[in-house]
């Protein structure tokens, strides 16, 4: 059996907790769910960024840190790095941080409003 290339990059399908999401616990953890099966870049990073200082992550995980789950679609990582009550966080991925089986990379991904 010989499957296609799709040369469609991988794309986010779904964050939790979820864009604008409101009464987040301080010990959330970090879920990215794309559309296909992923695998992650050694060396690209995964942000996660206090709105009022974008220039300064307040915690980094490079790709290969999270753990893949439903089938290698979802990764999830666990913030170690406190968070503020009251306070926006976003989340920001580097491009080809995530290939799917084929090799196509992901484009990136940010959440910054």
């Amino acid at each position: 059996i010989i499957i296609p290339n799709d040369n469609a990059a991988p794309v986010v399908q779904t964050l939790s907790p979820a864009d604008d999401a409101t009464g987040v616990p301080a010990d959330f953890k970090l879920s990215i769910t794309f559309q296909e099966a992923i695998k992650a870049v050694s060396t690209k990073k995964v942000k996660l960024i206090d709105v009022n200082t974008p220039t300064l992550p307040v915690q980094e995980f490079d790709a290969t840190a999270g753990v893949l789950s439903n089938g290698n679609k979802t990764v999830t990582f666990t913030p170690t790095a406190s968070i503020a009550f009251l306070r926006q966080y976003a989340v920001v991925i580097d491009a080809g941080a995530f290939t799917d089986i084929f090799g196509n990379s992901f484009a990136g991904y940010s959440n910054l409003t």
